[in-house]
């Protein structure tokens, strides 16, 4: 248990290391944070405080929303983002209150500190002690309200935009349409996250030139 609480501990953010670019990062890895938010896969190696590896994600996504230059789409990172960050701090104080609940651990009520939530935690009054850890679920529930709020913002996004949900399956979906256009299998844990945008960019583009010959060709007909 000891080793998932240092997680959140920054005392070895010098010697940790994670991926930041987009040229750095694998597409799997990429789509392991943007889907099921889970921002472990960006750590190189170390044990990175919450703070670097956050950081790092927006990074990513930062550049990403470049690349692309998608309308909408930075809002819609900035949404992911957020998601991710309420999940990280939900599953984090949830880790901490059940560890609290069968021992006391100083590293927990540093953690719970972080994120706001400062308490005694008098192990010798039990009452108290059982009041605190209460009292922190009880607040909880506001940040997983917030999350459900900020998820279902997303998804409404998602749908003005007349686009699809960044699942899984979507990516798949690319992956093999980008495949086809490049003649050869293309492995989301062996491309980086710039060169998928590059060959999707390329993709569009000349899907867009042949769309606008074909346009000026009926045209043409038509005269």
């Amino acid at each position: 248990m000891k080793n998932l609480i240092s997680f959140f501990s920054s005392k070895h953010a010098d010697k940790s290391q994670v991926y930041n670019r987009c040229s750095d990062i694998t597409l799997d890895k990429f789509i392991d944070c943007i889907v099921d938010h889970n921002f472990n896969r960006l750590i190189k190696s170390g044990k990175p405080s919450k703070e670097a590896i956050l950081k790092a994600w927006d990074d990513i996504l930062s550049e990403y929303s470049e690349l692309t230059a998608t309308s909408g789409y930075k809002e819609m990172l900035s949404l992911t983002k957020e998601i991710g960050s309420l999940n990280c701090k939900i599953t984090s104080v949830n880790l901490c209150l059940q560890v609290l609940s069968y021992q006391y651990s100083q590293e927990c009520v540093d953690v719970l500190a972080k994120f706001g939530y400062r308490k005694k935690f008098d192990i010798t009054n039990i009452e108290n002690y059982i009041a605190d850890l209460t009292s922190i679920s009880n607040k909880l529930k506001t940040t997983i309200l917030a999350l459900n709020q900020r998820t279902q913002e997303y998804k409404t996004l998602i749908q003005k935009a007349g686009g699809e949900t960044p699942s899984r399956d979507y990516y798949i979906k690319i992956l093999v349409e980008l495949s086809k256009y490049m003649g050869f299998r293309i492995k989301a844990e062996e491309i980086s996250v710039s060169e998928y945008v590059s060959i999707m960019k390329k993709r569009d583009h000349e899907i867009e030139v042949q769309n606008r010959y074909a346009h000026k060709q009926g045209y043409g007909q038509k005269g």
